[in-house]
């Protein structure tokens, strides 16, 4: 799966390399025959249409992330802790469910927070988060459950969208806090 996300990668970077060299000959061609100003008013056009007016979600905004109140006694540490899951690794990139341990005002109680996220070299493929879960149990392993849609796409069309689960059971002791 690595080499092929990889490779994926190194296509769609191609092509974007080939169209901007045809488009930039293109271009040249064209300022030296209407001018410099038309070639500008030209580009700009042909840059508004392609500007997909695709739904934008507020910033911070993360349908799927996930918030709960645990018992403060399930924790050993006081203060934040994060801890990073790797869910899967596509050589460049990877996809993390981050967890998040906070202890809450009052001591009694604390907060357990999750989000799934794709880092790295993400050229053509795009993650987006549809459920996440975790727990943590009194012997301090984090049962997690995520699903989302994994979208491949060549210079930002959508060619093929898979959906992935994930879940697992892990060790707190084994992942590494910060």
């Amino acid at each position: 799966m690595a080499a092929f996300t990889i490779g994926w990668g190194l296509l769609n970077l191609g092509l974007a390399i080939t169209i901007f060299v045809i488009s930039w000959r293109n271009f040249r061609i064209y300022s030296k025959r209407y001018g410099s100003l038309a070639t500008g008013i030209l580009l700009l056009l042909t840059a508004s249409m392609c500007q997909s007016p695709g739904k934008k979600q507020p910033a911070g905004a993360n349908p799927a992330a996930f918030q709960t109140t645990i018992s403060s006694s399930l924790i050993q540490e006081n203060g934040p802790r994060s801890y990073y899951i790797q869910l899967t690794d596509f050589g460049f990139s990877k996809l993390t469910q981050s967890v998040i341990l906070n202890q809450t005002s009052d001591s009694t109680t604390a907060q357990l927070s999750s989000f799934v996220n794709l880092t790295g070299f993400m050229s053509g493929i795009h993650w987006t988060s549809i459920y996440t879960s975790v727990t943590l149990d009194a012997d301090r392993h984090l049962r997690y459950n995520s699903s989302g849609t994994l979208q491949w796409s060549l210079l930002g069309i959508p060619v093929y969208t898979q959906v992935k689960y994930f879940t697992g059971n892990v060790s707190t002791d084994s992942l590494k806090a910060q």
